[in-house]
């Protein structure tokens, strides 16, 4: 049986360096917002393990490294916005007559 810190070991390997590291190398800013969003997801089960073994140095590098992938996610979200449909009517069009 899989303990609960084991867990959070497999979750923090998995999505922060084994699925995270080769998305942020990208030259795609898509793939790199998929690979802090990964980032975000792996230091927060590295800052849950962290907090449980009072690791409190180890907790505040993870909490600087949940910014940094906030940071980056937040950078690399236009890209995302760009893929997305762009809306048929313009929303500069005015619907209403008579305003």
């Amino acid at each position: 049986m899989v303990d609960m810190l084991s867990f959070l070991q497999m979750g923090a390997v998995f999505f922060g360096t084994v699925i995270a590291a080769p998305l942020i190398s990208s030259d795609s800013e898509k793939a790199r917002f998929y690979g802090f969003s990964a980032m975000f997801l792996g230091n927060s089960f590295a800052l849950a393990l962290h907090v449980d073994l009072s690791l409190w140095v180890m907790s505040a590098a993870s909490l600087f490294w949940g910014v940094m992938s906030v940071r980056g996610i937040w950078r690399t979200s236009r890209a995302v916005k760009k893929s997305l449909p762009q809306p048929l009517v313009s929303p500069a069009i005015d619907i209403v007559p008579g305003e």
